[in-house]
């Protein structure tokens, strides 16, 4: 094998793993696909707005599962435990969610079920292994802030195994408990690049080291809640 510029024998796997809704519309855009690829065979090309890494994920899960043992089992289970069980795939590419001896369409369970459980499912196809690139848009969408705490545990237990994770996320709940991970498990926040943009796109970091950056972005996105509750604290203490 040729060696890349980074020294890689291959290219790493890359996923970008966003909103859940594309999950819950799975079959839709599936048979738009299909259409679309025939429209194009008689020399006519459509675009149907669906972002391309959606299909080259799904195509990822067409293929089967790699070969060896799924590099993070740990987290998978702990995730099915949260969710009360796992995605799982039939011979169609059909996604179900599977409680106990029960299946459900994934379009019928919460958009949170459908988020977590996504990542599970990559996990136990071994997609997502050592080396892997992953992507991820805003994990904290349609999650509860208990599971935001949980999705964040999972993907830090990603990537002091080796996996690149790449995540914008606006949560305070995530951050938070990112902070007290990283306060558990000594020298990890030297795997750990934060960057605090401004609305204008400036990073905002400076020379800044991890902690003091952390605080800045905490106190960012506490800010409006905080100003919030301390007024009204305040209001309600002078109608005292």
């Amino acid at each position: 094998m040729i060696e890349g510029a980074l020294g890689w024998a291959q290219p790493p796997r890359a996923i970008y793993l966003d909103s859940p809704a594309f999950w819950r519309v799975q079959v839709a855009l599936k048979n738009a696909r299909r259409i679309r690829r025939e429209v194009a065979s008689n020399g006519r090309e459509e675009v149907d707005g669906v972002p391309k890494y959606f299909h080259d994920l799904e195509d990822m899960l067409d293929r089967g599962e790699l070969s060896g043992e799924a590099a993070f089992p740990q987290a998978a289970g702990r995730i099915a435990e949260i969710i009360g069980g796992k995605i799982v795939r039939d011979d169609s590419g059909k996604l179900f969610f599977q409680e106990d001896d029960k299946s459900f369409p994934l379009p019928s369970v919460a958009a949170g079920v459908s988020n977590l459980g996504t990542l599970a499912l990559l996990i136990e196809r071994k997609l997502v292994d050592k080396g892997t690139f992953l992507f991820i848009d805003e994990p904290e969408s349609n999650l509860h802030p208990a599971w935001q705490v949980e999705m964040v545990r999972a993907l830090f237990d990603l990537a002091r195994g080796g996996v690149h994770v790449v995540m914008a996320t606006h949560s305070a709940d995530m951050m938070e408990r990112l902070r007290a991970l990283v306060a558990k498990h000594p020298g990890s926040e030297e795997m750990i690049a934060l960057n605090h943009f401004s609305h204008d796109g400036v990073n905002m970091g400076g020379d800044k080291g991890f902690r003091e950056r952390m605080g800045d972005i905490l106190e960012e996105l506490t800010e409006e809640f905080a100003g919030s509750y301390m007024g009204k604290v305040g209001l309600e203490k002078e109608e005292a």
